[in-house]
């Protein structure tokens, strides 16, 4: 008895073995894996697709149509497999496959290619691509196509403002006139000849120099025909790191010796009126007076107002004011009410707040003076990080190594650029610019 017992126990052991393996082998092929291959012991793993997504660049109304996106599909089975390929999706008319099904051997791959059909609508149009074996899980990517009206043309606004070095004391050289681009703008400030061209107030001129001081200006006292400031080689470096649809424009306002209260927008008739109280020692210039003079004779109600009215008429043009640029260098603030950096901000705020954009939202970029210089007691000139601690937004461009100081008449001047370091000064912006802006 005990030895039939034991019989029996052994005989049903090894029928439920088998019959447990026959389970197992028939869920694994229902789940297309094979339990001989350990990349597909997963639900769902036959299948693979690569790449996952397709999006196709954006282009113009017209066009002729694009070559097509290559999508390989895996199968990772130890079996061959016929594969269905499949558009689906409210738009899938847009699109156009190679092969609507694909016969593929075991672990192998087969590619099949998608394309947009040519004379689409302006638009964005999407579809879902579907890729399916029986017993598999069924594979699915999307495809991407937008297509766009032509490019609109835009104008790029900076404001430049500041003292002598942003003036222009530079020696406008032969080549600076030449091979100035349609692209490079300034908006005209003071009426007046430039470039032997007569420019009216608050209109646009192709950027020949000089842009701020008028032909009866040059020569200056050491002979030089001056007119060169930095915003010359700002805007023709921006206008070679951007995009053909987009035009350079520059308003310019500057003059020699100018404090920084000059340019405010409450306290800059203070400065110019009678008096000396609250104002540093000799201040206002004679110099300053004559720049005070020259744009409120032209018109507008203070310095600030020579900016702000034509930053105003630039957006009212379709212009957007992406920057500013300023050569002051600390050298002078003019009143006392606060410090040098306080009158900055205060300028920066204004003019944002003006035009109607948010705080902090577009870089003011501040150079130094000759050769890394700041000016009487300034410092927040010499570092990012004590400059933004006022002001966010606001980069400093250095001088360091533009070391060729303006000369005339065998007289040295080490206060003013001279031409190929205004040009040096002018690409710093820009670079900078392109870097923040662009």
């Amino acid at each position: 008895m005990k030895k039939h017992h034991s019989g029996s126990i052994s005989h049903s052991y090894r029928f439920t073995g088998f019959l447990s393996i026959f389970i197992i082998a028939g869920l694994l092929a229902c789940a297309c894996i094979d339990p001989s291959n350990p990349s597909t012991n997963e639900t769902g793993s036959g299948l693979s697709l690569s790449p996952k997504t397709c999006a196709f660049p954006d282009t113009l109304v017209g066009y002729e149509g694009l070559g097509p996106r290559t999508i390989q599909v895996q199968n990772n089975r130890n079996s061959a497999i016929k594969a269905a390929v499949s558009l689906g999706g409210p738009q899938a008319g847009s699109f156009r496959l190679s092969a609507k099904s694909l016969s593929i051997p075991a672990n192998d791959a087969r590619p099949f290619t998608v394309v947009p059909i040519a004379g689409l609508a302006e638009g964005k149009h999407a579809a879902t691509i579907t890729v399916s074996a029986k017993g598999c899980e069924s594979q699915v990517l999307t495809v991407n196509f937008t297509v766009i009206t032509a490019i609109k043309e835009e104008i790029h606004v900076y404001l430049a403002f500041g003292q002598s070095n942003m003036q222009g004391p530079g020696e406008v050289r032969v080549k600076d006139k030449a091979n100035v681009s349609e692209r490079w703008k300034v908006l005209n400030v003071v009426a007046g000849i430039y470039a032997q061209e007569n420019r009216a107030n608050s209109q646009w001129y192709r950027a020949v120099p000089p842009l701020i001081i008028p032909d009866s200006g040059s020569p200056n006292y050491l002979g030089i025909p001056i007119g060169l400031g930095p915003s010359d080689y700002f805007g023709r470096t921006l206008v070679s790191g951007t995009p053909e649809h987009i035009t350079i424009g520059v308003i310019a306002v500057a003059n020699g010796d100018l404090a920084l209260a000059s340019f405010h927008k409450t306290q800059g008739a203070a400065y110019f009126s009678s008096g000396s109280t609250g104002k540093e020692a000799n201040r206002p210039s004679s110099t300053e007076t004559q720049g005070w003079n020259r744009y409120t004779g032209a018109g507008y109600a203070s310095i600030y107002d020579a900016i702000v009215s034509n930053a105003k008429l630039a957006q009212e043009q379709g212009g957007i004011i992406k920057g500013i640029i300023v050569h002051q260098g600390e050298s002078g603030r003019g009143l006392t009410y606060a410090p040098w950096h306080q009158i900055l901000k205060e300028i920066y705020d204004d003019m944002l707040a003006d035009l109607g954009l948010q705080p902090n939202s577009i870089p003011i970029l501040l150079g130094q003076l000759w050769n890394a210089g700041t000016g009487p007691g300034g410092y927040l000139n010499t570092d990012n990080t004590l400059i933004q601690q006022i002001i966010p937004n606001a980069w400093i461009i250095s001088s360091a190594g533009l070391t060729q100081g303006r000369t005339g008449q065998g007289q040295p001047d080490n206060t003013h650029f001279g031409a190929a370091d205004l040009e040096g000064l002018g690409i710093r912006y820009a670079e900078k610019m392109l870097e923040l802006v662009y």
